[in-house]
């Protein structure tokens, strides 16, 4: 069914930070509204040349209870490496897998392996919650560089032992391009889709102009959802304006809030 277009965000400029690269859902669905979306930072990312780590935990790979893998460069990574190093390698019984994402899903699928486990939603708690009881089981993450601590965290205070490897590294850019868009396009509000989106901004963030720091802190700002919110608040975003948890929700939020303006 195709995207619903009208024009209920024209000459309105909102910025959007990316959750990861070429990840912006939120600026696509914002653009059908007709909003001028400056996607900020650029996010750039880069498969980890060694592969020691990744050795490692293929070589014990039988004594892990489950494997949780969050994105596609990282599912790729894991899976090639594991097909050159083992062949055709099947998963026993006991090791259970958790796929973060449908791209994840699908790589696991391209590469015959099954998939025990795919989240609805993506945030630590429920990642934790979702496995169940941990106590005395070997967790393997393979994850982005960029990826909060709360999961292993809340792993082992639920008794696993956590390995963790990186499956693809982040680089965030500001380039003088950037800051030129900030300047001239002004945007009216910024709106979080993730806490990784947010991160990724708040990083950024210190290598602006003073001038343009004080500027984007005076605008509205939008999470996707309460998660996102406290991620917000904690980095001294106030006031937040809160959905659903959804994109869907989140840009309904955001039509609203404009047409009230």
């Amino acid at each position: 069914m195709p995207a619903v277009k009208d024009n209920l965000l024209s000459n309105h400029c909102i910025l959007v930070p990316p959750s990861g690269p070429g990840r912006n859902i939120l600026g696509t669905l914002l653009r059908n509204h007709e909003a001028r979306i400056l996607a900020f930072p650029r996010i750039v990312a880069s498969v980890p040349h060694d592969e020691t780590p990744l050795k490692a935990v293929v070589d014990i790979i039988d004594t892990f209870h489950w494997i949780i893998v969050s994105g596609r460069p990282c599912a790729e990574f894991f899976l090639d490496y594991l097909k050159r190093r083992k062949g055709d390698y099947h998963f026993p019984a006991h090791l259970k897998t958790m796929a973060i994402g449908q791209r994840t899903v699908e790589v696991f699928r391209k590469f015959e392996h099954p998939v025990h486990l795919i989240p609805r939603e993506h945030t630590a708690q429920e990642l934790a919650n979702s496995i169940g009881q941990v106590k005395s089981m070997n967790i393997l993450l393979i994850r982005p560089s960029h990826s909060s601590c709360e999961l292993p965290q809340l792993l082992e205070r639920n008794g696993a032992r956590v390995s963790e490897v990186t499956g693809f590294s982040i680089h965030i850019e500001v380039k003088k391009s950037d800051v030129r868009a900030l300047e001239h396009d002004q945007p009216e509000a910024i709106a979080f889709s993730d806490p990784t989106a947010l991160r990724f901004f708040v990083r950024s963030f210190q290598r602006l102009p003073l001038y343009l720091q004080h500027r984007l802190s005076t605008i509205m700002v939008f999470a996707a959802g309460p998660t996102t919110a406290r991620v917000a608040y904690d980095h001294n975003f106030s006031p937040v304006l809160i959905a659903d948890g959804t994109i869907a929700g989140l840009v309904d939020l955001i039509l609203k809030s404009f047409q009230q303006k």
